[in-house]
């Protein structure tokens, strides 16, 4: 018998080539929760008739059917490329095994995602709840001293499927988590101690096209306004430099670097993430 608990849980993911078809998922991910659920709303009718007091069970049907949530991850220094892919869009990758570089910026956003969580029930067995035409309209990470640096991607989905195989999760690919520990914080060029960090991206996508047509569920979440890119640091209120170049405006480089272990074989190069 199985584990009936969340620790069973599993989140595997993969890339759509068509939005809204299922593609077996293959990538593996440790996640540390996940809100995603699917929402049927009710059409009911509001026809007065004589003699009625309540709704007939043959006076509602069902209507706009969706899904989303969040995912709650740990920043690990492997396999965070296909996330970065479909937060920024834009991904050109150079070098060599075992140390290659991702290099994400705003760009045209992939087609969407497979994303499936495996969720067990206390007889034990874990139930594949599978997504599909999923893209992230906002994302954020954030760092607190003393922690490890938390990635909270917001997953907007066409449809939830229970009846695809619960895919194999492979726990062979397992990375290092980037922490506080070598992270670093520069603005104008001049390393700031922080108390804490946080990063958030809005993609502007439009997740509730419902059109007039055969299927209750909505079309491909579209952009339909500027990204927009903000953050917040927490520091020790050191001297006046950083609040004058808030009050006169100042626009400044902001360069984050979370640095981890070195990779093997990797001549000197180091698993790392910089903002």
């Amino acid at each position: 018998m199985g584990v009936g608990s969340g620790e069973a849980a599993q989140l595997m993911v993969s890339e759509e080539s068509v939005f809204g078809t299922y593609v077996p998922v293959t990538r593996s991910y440790e996640f540390v929760n996940e809100t995603i659920k699917r929402k049927v709303e009710r059409l009911e009718s509001k026809g007065l008739r004589a003699g009625r007091r309540v709704l007939l069970s043959n006076r509602w049907v069902s209507g706009k059917d969706s899904s989303g949530g969040d995912i709650l991850m740990e920043l690990n220094s492997v396999g965070m490329g296909l996330w970065l892919k479909h937060m920024f869009g834009g991904m050109a990758t150079t070098g060599s095994t075992p140390a290659y570089t991702h290099t994400a910026k705003p760009g045209d956003l992939p087609t969407s995602l497979s994303v499936q969580v495996g969720r067990p029930s206390i007889d034990g067995t874990v139930n594949a709840f599978s997504y599909t035409g999923c893209r992230i309209p906002s994302w954020e990470l954030s760092l607190k001293a003393g922690e490890i640096v938390q990635a909270k991607l917001a997953i907007a989905a066409q449809a939830e499927s229970v009846a695809q195989t619960l895919g194999t999760f492979d726990d062979t690919a397992v990375g290092v988590p980037l922490t506080f520990v070598g992270g670093t914080l520069s603005l104008g060029g001049s390393q700031v101690d922080v108390l804490d960090f946080n990063l958030k991206g809005n993609n502007s996508l439009d997740a509730s096209r419902f059109r007039i047509r055969a299927a209750a569920t909505p079309k491909q979440q579209l952009e339909n306004n500027w990204r927009d890119y903000t953050g917040q640091i927490n520091a020790d209120f050191e001297s006046l430099t950083q609040y004058n170049h808030y009050t006169a405006g100042d626009e400044l480089a902001l360069s984050m670097t979370f640095a981890g272990a070195l990779i093997p074989s990797g001549g000197g190069a180091k698993y790392q993430l910089v903002i």
